[in-house]
């Protein structure tokens, strides 16, 4: 098997490994930045003009992420993590803080991996 070495492969790879573990709070956070990374490729679907009716009808290609695009993508992930955390803490919800931490750890890593900083 190849090394895994852009952001995609590597987070993947983490969903793997959490999913292996059942680290639930791990395979979320993964998860929800790789949705993220698909969502942001999504293009608006034009409305119909007349043309093809029916499946695929409205297909569009979607947009292709350069890799600084995924970062910030991923980035975005990781503050929102932070964000819940702080706001658990505020509510006094140890135990989602720590979650919140753990997803946000994952992400952090992945990032560095890749090269990313925020500084």
């Amino acid at each position: 098997m190849s090394t895994p070495t852009g952001l995609r492969d590597l987070l993947r790879l983490e969903l793997t490994n959490a999913v292996r573990a059942r680290d639930r709070t791990v395979a979320a956070a993964v998860r929800s930045a790789l949705g993220a990374l698909d969502n942001a490729e999504a293009v608006p679907v034009p409305e119909p003009t007349g043309g093809v009716v029916g499946v695929g009808g409205s297909e569009v290609p979607r947009r292709e992420l350069d890799a600084e695009e995924e970062r910030r993508v991923v980035a975005a992930e990781l503050a929102e993590l932070e964000a819940a955390a702080t706001t658990f803490a505020g509510l006094g919800l140890s135990d989602r803080v720590a979650e919140a931490h753990r997803g946000a750890d994952v992400l952090r890593a992945v990032l560095l991996a890749v090269g990313y900083s925020d500084s």
